[in-house]
């Protein structure tokens, strides 16, 4: 697999808030540069575009597809999409396209799979990306990747007490214990109406898995990742209260698929104290500071290894 490659909103020569057009054409202009053609010095992660349309676009990473769409108009029997949310579909294969959808095998997007039964409120698999589409003029924006695997982690500042405008995503290969070779998912946002907002939460609630991944099966199981899971309900956002921890206990989530067990996320850790207590907990023990925490998406050292902060609204990783 390819090195793991850091990309940045204020790195030299990157896309940085120049940003164009509908919501999925403007994270297109984060994503290609980031995984695909690279920018400045730094090279591409490896991946490859598909597939363009105006309200749609498909990466690749060899293994699985990822296909975003943002902005279509009604269409019976289908509302409009909210102005502020991406839908997102994940495929093993690509045979072609229909307008900004992909084609291929096992076309799906949470519950939803392409030929299946769809019936009201057609809930898909979406992400909420208030501060691209709302917050342009503030966005931070951090790209974590390698020839597999992607993690963006967007976020629009009004100020450290009131940052609440935080999306992630994950995309790619996973590290699966159970023998599926398919590993492709996509984790993070959430699972609702169609025409829904509300996709915000951090590496749960939203899942996409062509293919179960206890059992390698092509079949929908909720798939989630703990501790994000179960304790999504008690993070927020204003951080820890009285002194920071003085250190730092780093440990991998866990993929959950159903009940069971079945491995973890690639290149994300986290701490069991500070992921209850949102972003600002994770800046203050890495020793960011400021008004607003405008270098916590950099790359910092812990014990000899590099990591950058995704800054969750219910909490935080690195």
């Amino acid at each position: 697999m390819g090195a793991p490659r850091f990309y940045s909103w204020d790195d030299t020569g990157s896309p940085g808030r120049n940003l164009t057009g509908n919501l999925q054409s403007m994270l297109k202009q984060i994503l290609v540069p980031c995984l695909v053609t690279g920018y400045g010095a730094k090279p591409g992660a490896g991946w490859t575009l598909e597939h363009e349309h105006a309200n749609g676009f498909a990466l690749s990473n060899g293994s699985g597809f990822i296909n975003i769409v943002s902005s279509l108009a009604a269409s019976s029997p289908y509302p409009a999409m909210n102005a502020n949310a991406v839908h997102i579909y994940v495929a093993e294969t690509m045979t072609g396209a229909d307008g900004p959808f992909i084609v291929g095998a096992n076309v799906c997007s949470g519950e939803y799979r392409a030929g299946g039964v769809d019936v009201s409120p057609y809930r898909r698999h979406l992400l909420s990306l208030y501060a691209i589409g709302s917050q342009l003029s503030t966005l931070r924006w951090t790209v974590v990747a390698d020839d597999k695997t992607a993690v963006i982690s967007v976020c629009g500042s009004s100020g450290a007490v009131n940052q609440f405008y935080q999306s992630t995503l994950y995309f790619g290969d996973i590290d699966n214990d159970m023998g599926v070779s398919n590993r492709f998912v996509a984790l993070g946002g959430d699972y609702t109406s169609y025409n829904g907002s509300s996709g915000a939460y951090t590496l749960c609630g939203g899942f996409t898995a062509p293919r179960n991944q206890a059992t390698g099966v092509a079949e929908f199981i909720d798939t989630q990742v703990q501790p994000f899971l179960s304790n999504r309900a008690q993070f927020n956002n204003s951080g820890l209260s009285g002194q920071v921890p003085a250190r730092l206990q780093l440990q991998p989530p866990r993929l959950i698929v159903g009940s069971s067990y079945v491995g973890r996320p690639r290149g994300i850790v986290y701490d069991d104290v500070l992921a209850l207590h949102g972003w600002s907990a994770y800046a203050k023990a890495l020793g960011f500071s400021g008004n607003d925490f405008n270098d916590s998406g950099k790359v910092v050292s812990v014990d000899g290894a590099n990591y950058a902060h995704a800054q969750g609204f219910y909490g935080g990783f690195l």
